[in-house]
């Protein structure tokens, strides 16, 4: 014989509130009519409040329009970015590609031995390219926390003692900068690259320090770069092809590289005459706080 179990008493109890409501609710419905039953409440009705003006200050004002113009200017610069992408990334690619075709037309008149040696050119100038995206993609992600303070002439001095170039510093006196120094690095090595492949035969680099901002200086005494050009370098860091059309083995990302290094670290970066003949590259930063 089953034992009979207790009732719940919360189902109980909502069900006997339920039936209380719609008790009640069907007799004020039969009392006062279908339509009263229906009809809304008058609602007491409440001015709407009074409008405020907008006010914002001059400077505010001054602060979006900035705001939005840098993100205008963020945009455009993607677009260029990824332009010179594509068309570094095919260079190589279209290069690679007909060595390859060719070889398959043609296959016993191949020079296996020159193949080779062209692919890999192809090859180091592809991973040139990825190497400059993951340091792109990188640069935002590094935090004030990555930052250290150093002396900016002792590390450029090592890199040109390490660099197997044609390259010498002039005298630098010691200077502090509070950067990612791996960062530093990369820009310095793009700029001692760049100067290389242009340079007839001289690359010099300095270190300067004055009113609170430091600048590092690589002079080549290549051809040098037109003043009608340099605007459009420093902005998009195009190649130039009929302005330095000697150059082999470099990307325009090197040198785009090089200009968003030099921003995140709220640094500048632009082109003049050297004194040695060529072109001269002053990169700035803020010198550290004591």
């Amino acid at each position: 014989m089953k034992t009979s179990q207790p009732l719940p008493l919360v189902p109980m109890l909502g069900g006997a509130v339920t039936a209380a409501v719609l008790g009640y609710s069907y007799g004020r419905w039969r009392r006062r009519g279908p339509v009263a039953a229906i009809t809304p409440a008058p609602v007491e009705a409440h001015p709407p409040p009074a409008a405020q003006p907008a006010t914002m200050s001059a400077d505010g004002i001054a602060e979006h329009l900035a705001a939005a113009n840098a993100m205008i200017n963020l945009c455009e610069r993607i677009r260029w970015y990824a332009e010179d992408l594509c068309h570094e990334l095919r260079s190589p690619l279209t290069a690679l590609r007909t060595e390859l075709e060719e070889a398959r037309l043609h296959p016993r008149q191949a020079d296996t031995a020159r193949l080779i040696e062209n692919a890999l050119v192809s090859a180091d100038r592809l991973d040139r390219v990825v190497d400059s995206i993951l340091v792109m993609t990188r640069l935002q992600a590094a935090s004030h926390q990555s930052r250290e303070r150093f002396d900016l002439a002792a590390v450029v001095r090592n890199e040109v003692l390490m660099a197997s170039l044609h390259a010498r510093m002039r005298p630098s006196d010691p200077v502090v900068v509070w950067a990612v120094r791996e960062q530093i690095r990369q820009a310095l090595r793009n700029l001692l690259d760049n100067a290389h492949r242009h340079a007839l035969g001289t690359v010099e680099v300095e270190v300067r320090h004055a009113d609170g901002t430091v600048f590092l200086i690589v002079d080549d005494d290549g051809d040098g770069v037109p003043n009608a050009d340099r605007r459009r370098l420093v902005e998009r860091f195009t190649r130039l092809d009929d302005v330095r059309r000697r150059d082999e083995g470099g990307t325009s990302l090197d040198l785009s590289l090089i200009q968003a290094i030099t921003e995140v670290h709220g640094g500048t970066l632009h082109v003049e005459d050297s004194p040695i003949g060529g072109a001269r590259f002053v990169l700035t930063l803020p010198a550290a706080q004591p």
